[in-house]
Formats: structure tokens, C-alpha cells, sequence
């Protein structure tokens, strides 16, 4: 079994769902139609530029943003590439452009235009709720009332530097905020003279840097 396998299991178990080795007609109900269409509108071009895997010259970019059309798709319906070249064949989805309609699956669509740079206002009904970090497993998972409410896959630090055990309070939450990459700290714990600086653009670090 391999880890996320391990992990759909252990969803599976957490919220005592009885695994038939089917999909129940129950599961259906929740979504009854589970693809829909979405056409790609002119302004998905201003979250799409120039990429670059490397700290030294991502700081160089004025943001760091989809390397592709597609990229962008795939993070707002939240799935891998390869799926949705899968579900739109024969489309070439490395050709993408504002105005194609893709087919895409029917969830709750990620915006990231509805994103701004600054802190989420402190919500009461978030109040009782409980982020639980699971440092064995890598997951994170959100409770209220003693009920899973969310959860998703996460990287708690590393050999060298794992995570700090303990009971956490979370004081904010950043959005869109600028990413201070700093070596020395990712490998020593120790802030030096040489960090990068970076713009975010991208969910997948904000993810990373939005518990502060």
C-alpha cells in the first residue's frame, strides 16, 4: 500500500465509513453530477508567467505564478494534470487558451482572484474548532465538536528539524503573503544574512506559510 493509499484508508477509518469496495449511492447523492464544464476566462492569463525552481531566482520574478493555463485549471478543480489530459482527450491541453472550455470534476472551485494580500478577520464560528497535526501519518486535520470536519496532506518539518510537539495557538492567518527563504533556518533553525524574498501567488504556498 502506498502513502496515499494509506491515507485514504485512514480517512476512511477516521470518520467510521464502512469501505465496500464500491461507491455507495449515498456518496452519489453528494454529487450528482460529478464533471461539469468550465471555459477559461481572459483573466486567467494575469495568474500565468514565468516559473523557476530554484529560491535565488524565484526572488527575481515579480510573482510566483502558474507555469501554464493548464496548471491553472488543475489547482482551481484541484486535480493532477494527467487527469484532466485524461478527461478531455483528444484536446491538447498544453495549447490552452482563454475562451477553451475544459471539462473539469464538479467541486467547490478554488478562486484564486478572490485572494488579498493581508490577514484573515477572526471568525467566532471557527471558535471551537481544533487543528490537530499529525506528524506520524503527515496530516492535518481540522475537528469542531469532536467531528472531522477537514483534512489534508501535509509536510510537518523534517529529520533534522521536526516539528514541535505541543498544544499551539494560531494567532493569524496570511494570505498571499511574502516568502522569506532562508536556508539557515530550513537547516539550522537559525535566521541568516542570505534569505530570498519571494511574491506568492500560488495556494500550495500559501498553504506552507499561512500558520504563522
Amino acid at each position: 500500500m502506498n502513502s496515499f493509499a494509506r491515507r485514504c484508508w485512514l480517512t476512511n477509518a477516521r470518520t467510521s465509513c464502512r469501505y465496500a469496495g464500491t461507491v455507495d449511492q449515498w456518496l452519489l447523492d453528494q454529487v450528482p453530477e460529478p464533471f461539469t464544464n468550465y471555459t477559461i476566462p481572459p483573466e486567467a492569463e494575469n495568474f500565468v508567467g514565468p516559473t523557476a525552481s530554484k529560491p535565488s531566482e524565484q526572488a527575481k520574478l515579480k510573482a510566483l505564478k502558474y507555469g501554464s493555463l493548464l496548471e491553472f485549471v488543475a489547482e482551481r478543480f484541484h486535480s493532477a494534470e494527467d487527469y484532466l489530459r485524461k478527461l478531455n482527450r483528444p484536446m491538447n491541453l498544453d495549447e490552452l487558451k482563454p475562451g477553451d472550455t475544459v471539462k473539469v470534476p464538479n467541486v467547490l472551485p478554488f478562486k484564486i482572484e478572490d485572494l488579498h494580500e493581508g490577514f484573515v478577520p477572526p471568525n467566532p464560528a471557527f471558535a471551537n474548532r481544533i487543528v490537530y497535526v499529525d506528524t506520524t501519518e503527515r496530516f492535518l486535520l481540522i475537528y469542531e465538536n469532536n467531528q472531522l470536519v477537514a483534512e489534508f496532506p501535509i509536510t510537518p518539518g523534517s529529520t533534522k528539524l521536526p516539528a514541535p510537539i505541543g498544544v499551539w495557538k494560531i494567532n493569524g492567518i496570511a494570505v498571499l503573503p511574502v516568502f522569506r527563504h532562508d536556508e539557515g533556518i530550513l537547516n539550522y533553525g537559525i535566521k541568516s544574512d542570505t534569505a530570498f524574498i519571494c511574491q506568492l501567488v500560488r495556494i500550495i504556498r500559501l498553504a506552507f506559510c499561512g500558520w504563522r
